[in-house]
């Protein structure tokens, strides 16, 4: 049947009939219940009976319920909406990803923690099409994040860094308390630390150790702190600061960004706008450069941005007010 040419499907149909053709057509000398010969087999139950072909027929029927908006507007510009959705999917559990690592980090940062119950970090569907998760609804990889990354912000020892804030000057010095929660079934013995500030590229910009100490169980311990000059960093540059023992494997990191300092000189070339009009958009289109800050009433619909775990959809909850 790979020689057929097949009619083209939406996206979402194109995955069901791959998997109807993947699991459910069988080839071979078969007799039908009509006693007729045949050299091939439609057994559907392979694609209804899976539990990845059940959420293949159930996304049909919930984009089809949920999601008019999203089709209408694939109708006008089919670039704009579906072709993208992959990419959508795999932007939104990144970001329900950082999410998450914040919201896990500062419950640990907290002293007399009592524990912390997580709501459900994969996609949901059973009330609305949320595909936010970090994983599938099957629990299967999006290749967002590995088993052993996740563990480094959510696992029985959890290195910790208190920074109070992520963008710097390469005027600035980074400081920062470092901490680690230990919630494991003995403490830890003449334990080693280590912290290193790299490039995202891989070069060092700094590093250095902990005084080893013992590190008791159920609870924060101090490691030390970090004053970090960041004169050496002369372009802008994304950099990840990483606290890990080398003995045990246990690990976090954290993405920074530096700049150097700014070019006053040049700050004439750039507008700074609060509001998008016909004069902006003309001087743009004529190779200006300008940041635009939109006010919330050219925005109406927008939702205020905060950093903080998505326990809820709140477009979905616009879509059925």
């Amino acid at each position: 049947m790979s020689d057929v040419e097949l009619p083209k499907l939406s996206p979402t149909l194109e995955r069901l009939r791959a998997h109807v053709l993947e699991h459910s057509v069988k080839t071979g000398d078969f007799t039908l219940k009509s006693g007729a010969k045949s050299s091939w087999f439609l057994d559907t139950k392979q694609t209804a009976c899976r539990p990845d072909g059940v959420v293949a027929l159930d996304f049909q029927g919930e984009i089809t319920h949920v999601s008019d908006e999203l089709r209408d507007t694939e109708a006008e510009d089919p670039q704009m909406t579906l072709a993208l959705a992959d990419d959508f999917v795999k932007a939104s559990g990144n970001l329900s990803l950082l999410l998450y690592k914040e919201e896990i980090e500062s419950t640990l940062r907290t002293p007399g923690l009592g524990g912390i119950q997580l709501l459900g970090f994969h996609d949901h569907w059973p009330q609305g099409t949320s595909t936010i998760g970090i994983v599938t609804a099957l629990r299967a990889s999006k290749g967002i994040v590995t088993p052993e990354q996740f563990r480094g912000f959510c696992s029985e020892t959890v290195p910790l860094v208190r920074l109070d804030r992520r963008t710097f000057t390469n005027q600035d010095v980074l400081t920062a308390d470092v901490d680690v929660a230990h919630y494991g079934a003995s403490d830890l013995l003449n334990s080693e630390f280590k912290w290193q500030l790299s490039a995202a590229g891989g070069d060092v910009i700094a590093a250095g150790n902990f005084e080893r100490q013992v590190i008791p169980t159920g609870g924060l311990t101090r490691l030390g702190s970090l004053k970090v000059p960041l004169r050496p960093v002369d372009v802008a540059t994304k950099a990840v600061l990483r606290v890990f023992s080398p003995d045990s494997g246990i690990a976090n990191h954290w993405d920074l960004w530096i700049y150097p300092r700014p070019d006053k000189s040049k700050r004439d070339e750039v507008r700074w706008v609060r509001g998008w009009f016909a004069e902006i958009a003309a001087e743009v289109a004529a190779g200006g450069t300008v940041v635009v800050e939109l006010p919330k009433e050219q925005v109406p619909e927008a939702t205020r941005g905060c950093f903080t775990t998505l326990f809820w959809n709140p477009i979905m909850a616009r879509l059925t007010d």
